[in-house]
């Protein structure tokens, strides 16, 4: 797992990795083994990103508990792209084994995700502005196009995926858009067969902004993200 982490954790050529992105390499390995319904190596990805940290020193321990937040957040958003059960199997493996110094930061309380009276419309336009984000300016088209697959589901998906689960729940949470477009790229890219959908998330992710984002959201962090998702995949195989 050493080198193939190593492998993945090589931003492209005359590019640097930043503190905003350099969780990525972890965000594309967690994404794609999850996707290949592998908790044992996922259990092997995170025991490793732990090991070099003294969970005694604070800022260690710190870090430690974000590496935590971000594999389950990954995971959880996976449901969208893989389902349920993948998530379920991902998610229990990591639970048997975070340490207890880290268990007692961690909240279990749920966030913001439900859908009550009170935050109905904040909870929509959530999703609202995470679809327009991701597929602008086609996301009306996109709308009308899933509608006659069935009259439900672009706004099932809109209310119950990208509002209810791909957008961050709170301004602290540790997988904001440009993760989340890595995410749907590196489970798209390891799934196979879904090449438009592959092609709205990797537009997507660019659509974040370069400005913002950096090299990451650009067409050189596209390319990076799918090239290191094959190369997960090969070493798999």
């Amino acid at each position: 797992m050493s080198e193939l982490i190593r492998s993945v954790n090589t931003p492209p050529i005359n590019h640097a990795f930043t503190p905003s992105n350099h969780l990525s390499p972890f965000i594309i390995l967690t994404s794609t083994i999850e996707t290949l319904n592998n908790p044992n190596a996922l259990v092997q990805l995170y025991e490793s990103y732990l090991e070099p940290l003294n969970l005694t020193n604070s800022d260690d321990l710190n870090k430690a508990t974000n590496l935590t937040h971000v594999i389950r957040e990954c995971c959880l958003k996976t449901i969208t792209l893989n389902g349920v059960p993948k998530a379920i199997n991902s998610l229990s493996a990591i639970r048997g084994v975070i340490p207890e110094i880290i268990k007692e930061r961690i909240s279990n309380q749920p966030q913001s995700r439900a859908l009550t009276s009170e935050n109905l419309d904040q909870f929509k336009a959530r999703g609202e502005d995470l679809w327009e984000s991701i597929y602008h300016p086609f996301h009306e088209k996109l709308v009308n196009i899933l509608n006659q697959n069935h009259p439900d589901m672009g706004r099932y998906i809109i209310d119950n995926h990208y509002a209810a689960l791909l957008a961050p729940p709170s301004p602290d949470n540790p997988i904001g858009r440009v993760e989340t477009s890595i995410i749907a790229v590196a489970c798209l890219r390891t799934q196979g067969g879904v090449k438009p959908q592959l092609l709205s998330h990797a537009y997507g992710l660019q659509k974040a902004g370069e400005s913002e984002f950096g090299w990451i959201a650009s067409d050189v962090g596209v390319q990076w993200v799918i090239e290191s998702t094959d190369k997960i995949i090969k070493w798999f195989k």
